[in-house]
Parts: structure tokens; C-alpha cells; sequence
């Protein structure tokens, strides 16, 4: 799937056809000017290609916050030490209502 380029990438490529066709229609024109004027309005187009992708590639926010988990640690601490104390109190409910 090809992506539409964007405006500036567009303005760019503009600038090198047109900056070519200026330098071919003059008589003194050489083919090294040429390939340096490409030369660098590619390199610029480069550099913003790749600031591009750097946008797009940067890492996602982690889903579960690195900072939150001590916070989360403790609770399920708590949770559990409220479980086992039901499942005890429970247990001691059972033995003391047990007939001999």
C-alpha cells in the first residue's frame, strides 16, 4: 500500500524538476551541477523522511504504568492476606461448631 507523500515532501520534489529543468535549460549547465543541486535537495528530503519514520516508530506508552506497579503489588497483598484470613476464620467456625 503506497502512502500519499505529504505536502513538504511534495514541495521538495518540485523543487528538484524544477531546479533541473532551470539548469538544463541554461547553455553553460553542467552535469555535475546538476547532480549536486539533486544531490542535496535529496538529502534534505532524507532527513525529513527519516524524522518522519522516528515519529512514527517512537514507542507506545506501556499499557500497565511501570510506576503503578508497587501500588498493585500492595493491593494484591492485601487481598490476599483478607482471603486467607476468611478462609481461616472459616475453618475455626467449622471446628468449633462441629459436634464431639
Amino acid at each position: 500500500m503506497k502512502q500519499k507523500p505529504d505536502k513538504e515532501t511534495q514541495r521538495l520534489r518540485a523543487k528538484v524538476t524544477n531546479s533541473e529543468a532551470k539548469l538544463v535549460d541554461e547553455t553553460g549547465a553542467t552535469g555535475a551541477s546538476i547532480a549536486k543541486l539533486k544531490a542535496k535537495y535529496e538529502t534534505e528530503f532524507k532527513g525529513i523522511e527519516t524524522e518522519r519514520k522516528k515519529h512514527k516508530t517512537r514507542p507506545l506508552k506501556p499499557r500497565n504504568n511501570i510506576n503503578s506497579m508497587p501500588e498493585r503489588l500492595k493491593r494484591l497483598r492485601e487481598s490476599l492476606q483478607n482471603s486467607n484470613r476468611r478462609s481461616i476464620q472459616l475453618k475455626l467456625k467449622l471446628v468449633r461448631h462441629k459436634p464431639i
